[in-house]
Parts: C-alpha cells; sequence; structure tokens
C-alpha cells in the first residue's frame, strides 16, 4: 500500500495564467476560511464586495476581476484588518465605498 504525503506550501504570491502567454502574481491573503483565494468567472465586474453574515459581525471580501478569474484582495471584519490594495480599491469606487461604508456601520 502506498503513503500519500499532502505537504502544504506556504508561500506569500501565486501566479496565475490570465491568458495564453500571460501569467500574473497575486498576493496570498488571510481569506478566513470562507472565501476562495480565486475562480475562474465570466461575470462582468471590476471589483466585488462580498459578505458572509455571521452571528458576531459580518466577514467582507474585496474581489478583483483579472482576465476570467476573480482574485481575493482582502477579506476583512474590522476596518483595521484592511490591507493597502483595499483601501486603495475601496476609494476609487464611489458604488463600493457606499456599500463598504453602509455595511462597515452596520456591522457596529
Amino acid at each position: 500500500m502506498t503513503k500519500q504525503v499532502n505537504d502544504l506550501i506556504e508561500c506569500d504570491y501565486f501566479p496565475l495564467r490570465i491568458s495564453a502567454g500571460e501569467y500574473q502574481s497575486f498576493l496570498v491573503v488571510d481569506n478566513k476560511n470562507l472565501f476562495h483565494h480565486f475562480r475562474k468567472t465570466s461575470e462582468d465586474f471590476k471589483y466585488r464586495l462580498i459578505t458572509h453574515l455571521c452571528f458576531e459581525s459580518p466577514i467582507f471580501a474585496i474581489y478583483k476581476k483579472a482576465g476570467d478569474f476573480e482574485v481575493l484582495v482582502c477579506a476583512f471584519s474590522g476596518t483595521d484588518e484592511i490591507n493597502d490594495e483595499a483601501k486603495e480599491i475601496i476609494e476609487s469606487s464611489e458604488k463600493l465605498r457606499n456599500s463598504f461604508h453602509g455595511l462597515m456601520e452596520y456591522s457596529k
């Protein structure tokens, strides 16, 4: 009988093949064991805010579109957990900024 070993590799970045011959590297962020780091999608968006409703407080995730993939930028339950890229995304999108501020007010 063979023994299968599943060693996990910890890394800071992961490469993703966006299209034929085009690779991009993305930061591995804490996904709170709730959100996928990336997945293929045919939906049309630039950024997406997703909320996971918990009993204690909601947990938010911001995704960005890269080719045919959505990639997790940040997962957070409070403003102290928001990384720099997520802050830039929030500030650059009025719709996302308004949604984010409303959701954070609700979670207090």
